[in-house]
């Protein structure tokens, strides 16, 4: 083998980086390092108070003996038992439920009549007065701030996105953000009351408005069917199959029968705000907990079709499609800051979801809170 040829191009270094008989005052050239890759910049940052958060419920005499509902058709198993309960073995066609629970009355069927009013915050008597009794300055529901806070809980974790880590494979490259809905603005509306202030949701002060126009049109879209089957099946779910009919159009009313208009509430003072929270259902070794009606994401999707997509099934455990993990997922993405405020706010111990398609119900889960 030849040594290396010697010249003006092929001269040999010293081992220092510098050519022999080369210039002495050029400087050594280094080999590039590792490239260095700049960390995001960093978000506002945030100084909370040291003080603990003030949270003290408030009993309100002449509304305390309002009961809660107590789930029925032996529904209590699927609270101290974690995971997925199907209500049909899709193998053996075996129901592990009462079968009742499988069809679910449609909008037309059902007398949403009977059910009692929903009322907003400004327009609740007994929330306005439980609030000028405890000295508080704003009052408010749940389910119409809950909506602000979600904003907030964006802004002090930085956009931080989801944890799919429990998930499956096939979600690895599923997106961690929230959804458009969560992130885009919410609006509320401020009203005085001699003194004190309530928060409404804008949307529910719309829909009341609407409701109580003498030239409005009734004209049900298709989220609101979701809606409206949602309280439909917390009825079924919490009634016995005999009082559960009574709400059914087909029920002829005897002379005199009248429907419960009363609903129980919980309370709270915290930090200065007396929110109130509907009690859907109790247990007496869990507490209360919450109702969660969820459809499949075939409807989702697309709701204004849904009378197409209720073919959609869930069959399989794991998996992006016709599965319980794709609900459980995209159950984790957009109620996440919502129903964790719910459950703070309203002393929830966690929540019953249910999925269903427009006529079905497939299953039943249970999420355990932290009290």
């Amino acid at each position: 083998m030849q040594p290396p040829k010697k010249g003006p191009f092929f001269r040999p270094s010293n081992g220092n980086g510098i050519i022999k008989g080369a210039n002495s005052t050029n400087p050594p050239r280094k080999r590039p390092g590792p490239r260095q890759i700049q960390p995001p910049p960093k978000g506002p940052s945030f100084k909370f108070a040291a003080s603990p958060f003030r949270f003290e419920r408030v009993i309100h005499e002449e509304t305390k003996h309002i009961p809660v509902a107590r789930l029925a058709h032996g529904l209590d198993r699927v609270l101290f038992s974690p995971g997925v309960h199907v209500l049909q073995d899709t193998r053996t066609k075996t129901f592990n439920f009462d079968p009742i629970l499988q069809n679910l009355a449609q909008p037309d069927e059902f007398n949403f009549d009977a059910l009692p009013a929903y009322k907003i915050a400004s327009g609740d008597p007994i929330l306005r007065e439980v609030t000028e009794s405890q000295k508080q300055k704003y009052f408010s529901s749940t389910s119409s701030i809950t909506s602000v806070l979600a904003q907030f809980y964006h802004v002090l974790t930085e956009n931080r996105g989801l944890n799919i880590s429990e998930f499956s494979l096939p979600f690895a490259d599923q997106p961690r953000n929230f959804t458009s809905f969560q992130r885009k603005p919410h609006s509320i509306i401020l009203k005085h009351h001699n003194g004190i202030y309530s928060i409404d949701q804008e949307k529910a002060v719309i829909d009341e408005l609407e409701e109580v126009a003498d030239d409005a049109v009734p004209d049900v879209k298709p989220n609101e069917i979701l809606m409206q089957q949602g309280k439909s099946m917390e009825k079924l779910l919490t009634a016995p199959k005999e009082e559960y009919e009574t709400y059914l159009k087909s029920f002829k009313p005897p002379p005199g029968h009248t429907y419960p208009q009363e609903e129980a509430f919980h309370y709270a003072n915290i930090e200065g705000f007396l929110l109130r929270s509907q009690l859907d259902c109790h247990h007496p070794s869990l507490g209360t907990f919450d109702i969660k009606t969820r459809a499949t994401v075939a409807i989702r999707m697309d709701p204004a079709n849904y009378r197409e997509n209720t073919f959609y099934k869930l069959t399989h455990p794991h998996g992006l499609l016709t599965s319980y993990e794709r609900e459980l997922h995209d159950t984790a993405a957009p109620p996440c800051s919502n129903t964790t405020c719910k459950s703070g706010s309203g002393a929830w111990t966690g929540s019953l979801s249910r999925t269903i398609t427009r006529r079905r119900c497939l299953g039943l889960s249970t999420c355990r809170g932290n009290g």
